[in-house]
């Protein structure tokens, strides 16, 4: 196959190479390598360019996949990088009627949906179980929740019509 866009990461771990290849800007492959090993071999994980997926974390060999493959509005996955094609996927945040954005910080996904021009963020760990609707001053956008594993404090940005631009910190695990 040939790829007009290709682009590579090395995990947080540096045990996994991912590789993204596409064609047009919409729909990508999915390629991981496990560069612990030696003479390891390059998988692919998502074909035909039906879907744009992204690896954003993973726990050993424990994949996290936000993805829109059989999910529009964006789901996020896990899966075991020893055999990672979509019929082994386990739904770790489920599709729902709004659009998904995943981050991660201080050992937590943040799950980022824009309501009506307004912003609800939902807190869930790592097995997918919802901990806390993330509570905001007011209706607004906010950008953020993004950070270490280890950080006890993420920071977000929240603005809305009345409020210009302020910056908030965020205790991950008192709310």
């Amino acid at each position: 196959e040939k790829f007009r866009y290709v682009g590579g990461k090395i995990t947080k771990d540096e045990r996994y190479l991912i590789i993204s290849g596409s064609q047009t800007t919409s729909g990508n492959n999915l390629f991981i390598k496990d560069i612990s090993k030696k003479n390891p071999k390059l998988i692919q994980i998502t074909t035909d360019f039906k879907s744009d997926s992204y690896v954003i974390h993973n726990i050993g060999s424990l994949l996290y996949i936000s993805t829109n493959l059989n999910a529009n509005n964006r789901k996020l996955i896990s899966v075991d990088a020893k055999n990672p094609s979509p019929n082994n996927w386990k739904d770790i945040i489920k599709e729902t009627k709004n659009v998904l954005s995943v981050s991660k910080g201080g050992g937590y996904f943040f799950a980022r949906y824009l309501i009506d021009v307004n912003s609800k963020i939902l807190q869930y760990d790592y097995n997918g179980k919802l901990i806390r609707e993330v509570e905001l001053e007011s209706k607004g956008n906010v950008t953020g929740f993004s950070g270490k594993e280890d950080d006890d404090n993420l920071y977000y940005n929240f603005t809305n019509y009345i409020t210009p631009r302020s910056s908030f910190k965020y205790n991950v695990e008192t709310g």
